[in-house]
């Protein structure tokens, strides 16, 4: 399933300032994301933000992002940021509805995952007879004469 985005037009005015987007026809690159550069197909919506004059919301817009051949097909009416539904004027915010079409062609893959764990190693547990032969002094035996002399 494609991932859906509402691109505000302040916020693709910024992008475009900054050179974080390329716009060709209808897609908009997202030159670098957490997944790398990825490409949306544009279409033009508006997000609507509050019933103008502070109204009921009966047909309950406000939150909503509704494309304009949405708004044709509702039979509301769209003029600059305002939109007109059964009678009842709402506050909107124009910009793009986006559609994910992935990764930009070209683009690097995204890193791969981290490997697996390894597993881990049981240390074999040795007797200290096994690590020194008959006779020989241990790390032990030699801390203690060492503290004795010393001390």
């Amino acid at each position: 399933m494609s991932k859906l985005l509402f691109f505000s037009q302040d916020i693709i005015d910024a992008w475009s300032e900054g050179e974080k987007i390329e716009i060709k026809g209808n897609q908009l690159t997202l030159k670098s994301g957490p997944q790398g550069p990825t490409v949306f197909q544009l279409d033009e919506a508006v997000r609507f933000i509050k019933v103008s004059g502070g109204g009921a919301d009966a047909a309950q817009l406000v939150g909503k992002i509704k494309t304009k051949k949405q708004l044709v097909e509702l039979g509301a009416e769209a003029y600059m940021d305002s939109v007109i539904y059964q009678d009842t004027p709402y506050d909107v915010e124009s910009g793009y509805l986006g559609r994910s079409l992935g990764a930009a062609p070209g683009a690097p893959a995204a890193a791969p995952a981290p490997p697996p764990p390894l597993p881990k190693v049981e240390e074999e547990k040795l007797d200290q007879s096994q690590l020194a032969p008959e006779g020989a002094a241990t790390d032990e035996k030699l801390l203690t004469d060492f503290l004795l002399k010393n001390l």
